[in-house]
């Protein structure tokens, strides 16, 4: 029978297999809602094929009336005349799902196109990383890691009172 060691061990790679499993199927978009059946390397390679279809194309607004998007990909880049489109400004992010018009033109579906700002990416980061940094201080200061049991037991005292309180009484 395995000792207790190993067991803990097997049990914490496992999980971070599963954890890792299921990433990569999310990544690879196991479980994707049901969208335009066409996307950006459809319309960029045979554009002909499927117009008067749905798709959805995403890109950096570069111009404005009629609105302007360049989508980045592997071959380059290439523009789109966005129809109907909500409000934006040159730099957004404007990903917008509609009927392909014409070989470089899409008519917008305004309920399901989304504009996002340049620094709303880099706020969702910020933020996480600070929560993360947080959440990690937090268990640092409460609990101690026995590396010899491999596990995790709670502190007689928090490193906050023994470091910035002084208190070294317990």
């Amino acid at each position: 029978m395995p000792d207790s060691r190993s067991l803990r061990l097997g049990l914490i790679a496992g999980l971070l297999g599963v954890l890792f499993v299921l990433f990569v199927a999310y990544g690879a978009g196991v479980g994707v809602s049901d969208g335009p059946p066409y996307d950006e390397s459809a319309v960029i390679h045979d554009p002909e094929a499927i117009l008067g279809e749905q798709i959805e194309v995403s890109g950096v607004v570069v111009g404005l009336d009629p609105v302007q998007i360049d989508i980045g990909h592997a071959d380059g880049s290439t523009g789109f005349v966005v129809e109907n489109a909500p409000d934006v400004d040159v730099g957004q992010q404007l990903t917008v799902a509609g009927v392909l018009v014409d070989e470089r033109t899409v008519d917008a579906d305004r309920e399901r196109t989304v504009v996002r700002d340049t620094w709303e990416l880099q706020y969702m980061y910020a933020i996480s990383v600070l929560a993360a940094v947080l959440v990690a201080g937090r268990i640092a200061n409460e609990w101690r890691f026995r590396s010899r049991d491999v596990l995790f037991e709670p502190r007689d005292q928090t490193l906050y009172d023994q470091y910035v309180r002084g208190d070294t009484d317990g």
